[in-house]
């Protein structure tokens, strides 16, 4: 259904609203490429499909880049579920086809399957709380590690459930950590 021929004075308002008001909003602007990944992860996350596949050629007609698309996709599934975000997979696939785009992208991978876990909490430490509590946090679950690994060679089974005499100790200060 073609909605400049349905709605003609709805999609007139929607189009100088959504194209040009926000966009041109003075303080507010954004570049292009951040407005599009903005406008896609919010239609991912209202389930916009119909939307989406339309926002998604726009946005790659304004120099999105392809990788960036894929990525935000794939960073939703794990806010809203394989269920929810597979729509979209398909959209991006059906629409980076239809343009030529050579699938899969070239990898971007940055960690193994047995390091993403340390990498990922580094870099949003870092960013989060910076270097010295990021450096307390690692310590402290080596440290918890440790102890899963102790109690499992150890003492296995409590002998029941009131009983801490299985628990590791850890230094106070590892054990509570601030992130304030």
């Amino acid at each position: 259904m073609n909605l400049y021929v349905t709605d003609p004075e709805f999609m007139e308002r929607f189009e100088h609203f959504a194209f040009q008001e926000v966009p041109n909003e003075e303080g507010q602007q954004l570049d292009d490429d951040t407005r599009y990944m903005a406008v896609l992860a919010a239609l991912i996350g209202c389930q916009g499909v119909e939307e989406y596949r339309i926002v998604l050629q726009r946005a790659l007609d304004a120099g999105s880049a392809a990788v960036a698309v894929k990525e935000m996709v794939y960073q939703a599934v794990d806010y809203l579920g394989i269920g929810r975000v597979l729509p979209f997979l398909n959209v991006v696939n059906e629409v980076f086809e239809s343009r030529n785009i050579t699938l899969p992208l070239e990898g971007q991978c940055t960690t193994t399957l047995e390091d993403r876990l340390e990498k990922g909490v580094q870099v949003v430490l870092v960013y989060k709380c910076g270097q010295e509590k990021l450096n307390n946090l690692y310590y402290q679950v080596k440290e918890q590690r440790r102890c899963s690994a102790w109690r499992k060679t150890k003492n296995p089974t409590p002998r029941n459930s009131s009983s801490r005499s299985w628990i590791c100790t850890m230094p106070e200060e590892l054990r509570i950590h601030n992130w304030n």
